[in-house]
C-alpha cells in the first residue's frame, strides 16, 4: 500500500490529536473518518494508526482484532515492511 500524503491536513489533525494532544478519543474518531473515504491501497496504513491510539487508549481488544485483521491481510504492509 501506498503511505497517506502527510501533508494531507485531515492525517495531520489525526495526529495532532493522537501525539500531542493525547485525545485518543478524537483521533480514533479521526482515523475511522479518514479510513472510510480512503482507497483501498492507504487505508491499511489508516487503519494501523487507528489500531495504534486504541491501544494507546485502552482498548486493548479492539486494537489486536484491527492489528489481526491487519496482519491476516498478505497485502499489507505499513512503511513497506509487511505485517502479515
Amino acid at each position: 500500500p501506498k503511505e497517506w500524503p502527510a501533508s494531507d491536513p485531515a492525517l495531520r489533525a489525526a495526529e495532532e490529536l493522537e501525539v500531542r494532544d493525547h485525545d485518543y478519543a478524537r483521533a480514533a474518531a479521526a482515523y475511522r473518518a479518514l479510513a472510510e473515504r480512503s482507497t483501498p491501497d492507504v487505508r491499511p496504513v489508516v487503519q494501523h494508526r487507528l489500531a495504534r491510539t486504541l491501544r494507546k487508549a485502552g482498548h486493548d481488544a479492539a486494537a489486536a482484532r484491527l492489528f489481526e485483521q491487519l496482519a491476516d491481510d498478505d497485502r499489507t504492509s505499513v512503511g513497506g515492511v509487511p505485517l502479515g
